[in-house]
């Protein structure tokens, strides 16, 4: 009997504190339209709403500037909320498009043209075929129809000759 009215009692206690949380809410922002994917998100894209924090999913964007300039990876609807999974910088070179490969050491530019195996945004890397030598490298995209190929730190060193 005592253990049935300390639960009891337990339960009067937290019961208004666990309905205050439930009732907590968040205003987050949402597309304000159907938008498709490479379409670059700027503050006229959004609307806000409130939910309870509780139904805030994991990995859902809260603050617009973490949205702001980038572009969805898929047709998203009106009213949707956003996760970073959801989005990416904007395409600067597609797939099959002709780009100019940059290799950049001390002292030596060397250019080439090449052609991108897939989509790709400022800072991510992707696959380009050099389309003289037919060899693929990985290239980071630096601006629309550019990417810089990462050498060894050392390569010029190890192919200088010895005073």
């Amino acid at each position: 009997m005592i253990r049935i009215a300390l639960i009891l009692a337990a339960l009067l206690i937290a019961g208004p504190g666990l309905a205050a949380q439930d009732g907590a809410t968040i205003e987050i922002p949402v597309l304000a339209r159907d938008v498709a994917p490479g379409e670059v998100l700027t503050e006229a894209d959004l609307d806000y709403t409130q939910i309870a924090e509780a139904a805030l999913r994991p990995g859902t964007l809260t603050d617009p500037a973490n949205i702001e300039g980038l572009s969805p990876r898929r047709r998203m609807r009106a009213g949707q909320a956003l996760r970073a999974r959801d989005l990416r910088q904007p395409i600067l070179v597609r797939k099959g498009e002709v780009v100019t490969l940059m290799f950049r050491a001390p002292g030596l530019t060397l250019s080439a043209s090449g052609r991108a195996l897939s989509d790709g945004g400022l800072g991510e890397t992707i696959a380009i075929t050099n389309t003289q030598s037919h060899r693929t490298v990985e290239a980071t995209i630096e601006a629309r129809g550019l990417a810089t190929v990462a050498g060894e730190p050392n390569l010029v060193a190890e192919n200088t000759p010895a005073p």
